[in-house]
């Protein structure tokens, strides 16, 4: 439970306290007059009201000695126990807004310092899986949508607070207030082409280095999407149907990718890892990196730019630049990170 959450069940308890006395208060007052004066229920419980109230009702003339003490402490207990409760009651409206206030002003700080994140449109059908991967994966996420309700369901759903821009995502401003600049990728989701066009259009505008990731709902917009500065393009539909039918056909591969693109509770997985110009791998043949020696991983494929060498021989040259494609135990992989970026030496 964040800080926020904490001071809001702080707030709602000493409400639910305040009723509570209140309640007391009331209860004490209709026995005590049942007992004291021996007035039926609905007579002592409108004595109590009027008294607790203070709203100017003359006090019963019967009323004994003994009644119009308790009378006294019951006025006095009133008074308290309704101005401790209208107090608490009045923090935990003011109060509540105010820390929304502040809980919305410090995550816009968050993510303002925000650098090489992932920012995703829409937590729809295809969005909500996108978050809930780079959450898992540990990448710092931006999540815009205009409907809050979807935002908060998928927190709670992944037992974690994650920043979020509630609006359009159409508009510069409110790319901009998800720290577009900066951002690593931008993945665009939202349920009409259009708009996922007019997004791609507005992000690349206001970044053009951004990796810009958008669905197509229709194939046929998929080059429009393309035009428009998507760096990739994805159709649910046609890797839902390639999907099932490699299952009908190929049924033993699917386990396999099943295996290695799961991120929770695996034991390998399938991973990139980029080589920066400074690694100490820079400019070494794969034979003398001896990276499946030191690490105990499998290369699949080394990226060279728009080229891709894939089962590469020993002989292939490790450059600045390069993306090697691994599978292996997610701990072999941040060796191999640590290797490549020469945070330790092997």
């Amino acid at each position: 439970m964040g800080e926020f959450e904490r001071a809001y069940e702080k707030r709602r308890r000493k409400l639910l306290y305040s009723i509570f006395i209140v309640a007391l208060i009331f209860l004490g007052g209709t026995i005590g007059y049942m007992l004291i004066e021996g007035w039926d229920l609905l007579k002592a419980l409108f004595v109590t009201a009027i008294t607790i109230s203070t709203v100017g009702y003359e006090i019963p003339s019967d009323i004994s000695r003994a009644g119009r003490i308790f009378t006294m402490f019951l006025i006095l207990s009133g008074i308290t126990g309704a101005l401790y409760g209208l107090t608490n009651l009045t923090a935990f409206i003011v109060e509540g807004e105010v820390m929304e206030v502040f809980k919305k002003r410090r995550m816009m700080k968050m993510i303002a310092s925000f650098k090489d994140h992932y920012v995703v449109i829409g937590v729809g059908r295809v969005g909500r899986y996108v978050v809930r991967e780079l959450v898992r994966s540990n990448s710092p996420v931006v999540i815009i949508d205009n409907n809050e309700t979807a935002i908060k369901n998928l927190m709670e759903e992944l037992d974690r607070d994650i920043p979020y821009i509630l609006g359009d995502a159409t508009l510069e401003t409110t790319l901009s207030q998800a720290n577009l600049a900066a951002a690593k990728a931008m993945v665009t989701t939202l349920p009409e082409d259009s708009q996922n066009v007019l997004v791609v259009l507005t992000a690349k505008w206001m970044n053009p280095n951004l990796n810009v990731v958008s669905i197509a709902r229709e194939t046929s917009n998929i080059s429009k999407l393309l035009y428009a500065g998507a760096d990739n393009v994805i159709s649910p539909a046609e890797i839902a149907g390639t999907r099932i039918a490699t299952t009908l056909l190929h049924p033993g591969l699917t386990g396999f990718l099943d295996v290695v693109s799961r991120t929770e509770g695996q034991a390998i997985k399938m991973e990139s890892v980029e080589v920066p110009a400074d690694s100490p791998m820079a400019n070494l043949t794969l034979e003398k990196a001896r990276i499946p020696q030191k690490t105990g991983l499998i290369i699949i494929s080394i990226r060279k730019g728009n080229r891709s060498i894939f089962n590469p021989g020993k002989e292939t040259l490790i450059e600045p630049g390069d993306e090697l494609f691994v599978l292996g135990h997610p701990d072999k992989i941040k060796k191999l990170k640590t290797m490549v970026t020469g945070e330790i030496q092997e």
